[in-house]
């Protein structure tokens, strides 16, 4: 998690329970798993922290303060919940090497049924 207003990069690792950030500016933020735990799929797409707080206006005191839209009720944090999916995760099909595979097929289909159209009118006017 990087805060935006220092530039600060937090690390936290966590075996089991609640990860736990303090002291963050207002801003966004994003989570990113970098190793998921053992028999668990890692998550594909960081998650999105949005902090927000509202300040009085005459003396600038923080009067409340959201994360993710979540209002936060004296000491009581909102909580994220992480969502973490055992399995075994796929490996991704598609992309560049089926085309270039459908492509060069194409093209040696059409080469020899070229081949095969020309070599019949050649051994027709032969007869």
């Amino acid at each position: 998690m990087v805060d935006r207003g220092v530039g600060k990069t937090e690390e936290g690792l966590l075996r089991h329970g609640p990860l736990q950030f303090t002291g963050l500016k207002e801003g966004t933020y994003k989570v990113k798993e970098i190793k998921a735990p053992t028999g668990y799929n890692l998550l594909k797409d960081p998650i999105t922290v949005t902090i927000s707080a509202t300040y009085d206006e005459n003396t600038g005191i923080l009067e409340s303060w959201k994360v993710n839209n979540a209002n936060a009720q004296g000491t009581t944090v909102p909580v994220i919940t992480v969502e973490n999916n055992k399995g075994v995760t796929l490996p991704e099909t598609g992309g560049m090497g089926t085309v270039l595979f459908t492509v060069f097929g194409v093209a040696i289909v059409a080469l020899g049924a070229t081949w095969y159209v020309k070599s019949n009118r050649k051994s027709r006017h032969a007869a």
